[in-house]
C-alpha cells in the first residue's frame, strides 16, 4: 500500500474531483506492480540479499504507516486483511506451484542471476513475473515459507476495492452492483487460498480494470497511461492478457 500509494501520486496521479472520493484499495494494485518491477531490475542487480529482502518491506511498511494515519475509514480499510487473513495461515498450494513455481523461486533465490533458463527446463518458461515478487518474501530462517503472501496480496487488493466500491458515494448503482456481483463470485470461487495459483493475479487485475476505468466511466476521468501500465503489468503476469 504505501508503495503503491507513493508510486501513484508520483506517476499515475488522478483529478483531484476523482480522489476525492479515493477508493484506497486501488494503491494495493499500484504497489504490486511497482514491487513486480522493482524485484526484477533487483534480481538482476547483484546486490539481492536476505538483508536487502528485509529493508524493502521494512521500508514500504514505513511508508504505509506515514499514510495509513490519513485514511478517513482506517477501521474498515484494515477490517478486509483481517478478515481474510486465516486464509493465508490455513492453506496448502495449487498443483501447478510444486510442479515449477516454487523450483523457479527456489533458484532465483539460491544462485547468481540466472538467464535463460527456459533453455534448460521448459516449465521454467511458464513461470510468471510474479515469482520475482514472490521471491523478495525471503528472510534469513524463513526462507520460503512467506512466499505465499504476495498472492494473498493480490486477493487482498481485488475483495478490497470491490468491497470499498460498495461504500463509495460517487459510485452510481450500476458501478455498486457490478462490484457487489464480482465480489461475491470472487469470495465464493476463491473460498480456499490453494485455489489462487500464480496465474490468478492477472484475472483480479483484469477484473479491477474493468471496473475502475471501463464500466459506466467517462475516458476523460482518468489518463490512458494509467490504464496501459496495469495492462501492461498483467501481461507480465501472464501472456494471455493479450485476449483481454
Amino acid at each position: 500500500y504505501g508503495y503503491g500509494k507513493l508510486f501513484r501520486n508520483i506517476f499515475f496521479a488522478e483529478s483531484p474531483n476523482k480522489n476525492k472520493y479515493e477508493n484506497e484499495y486501488i494503491n494495493i494494485f499500484y504497489g504490486i506492480s511497482f514491487l513486480i518491477i522493482i524485484s526484477f531490475f533487483y534480481h538482476f542487480s547483484g546486490i539481492k540479499t536476505q538483508t536487502f529482502n528485509l529493508l524493502i518491506i521494512i521500508t514500504g511498511f514505513l511508508i504505509s504507516l506515514f499514510y495509513l494515519k490519513k485514511i478517513k475509514y482506517f477501521v474498515r480499510f484494515i477490517l478486509i486483511p483481517i478478515s481474510i487473513f486465516t486464509s493465508l495461515i490455513v492453506f496448502f498450494n495449487h498443483d501447478d506451484f510444486y510442479l515449477y513455481h516454487i523450483q523457479n523461486i527456489i533458484e532465483l533465490n539460491s544462485t547468481k542471476p540466472p538467464i535463460g533458463l527456459g533453455n534448460l527446463n521448459i516449465k521454467y518458461v511458464y513461470s510468471s513475473f510474479y515469482i520475482y515478487f514472490e521471491s523478495i518474501f525471503n528472510f534469513y530462517n524463513y526462507k520460503i515459507e512467506l512466499i505465499n503472501i504476495p498472492r494473498f496480496l493480490s486477493f487482498l487488493a481485488i475483495v478490497g476495492y470491490l468491497f470499498f466500491n460498495l461504500f463509495n458515494k460517487n459510485k452510481n448503482q450500476d458501478k455498486k452492483f457490478i462490484s457487489f456481483v464480482f465480489l461475491i463470485f470472487i469470495l465464493l470461487k476463491f473460498k480456499r487460498f490453494s485455489e489462487i495459483g500464480n496465474d490468478y493475479p492477472l484475472t483480479f487485475f483484469i477484473i479491477f480494470i474493468f471496473v475502475e476505468y471501463f464500466y459506466k466511466s467517462n475516458s476523460k476521468n482518468y489518463k490512458i497511461r494509467n490504464i496501459l501500465f496495469l495492462y501492461g503489468i498483467s501481461f507480465l503476469i501472464k501472456v494471455t492478457a493479450l485476449f483481454f
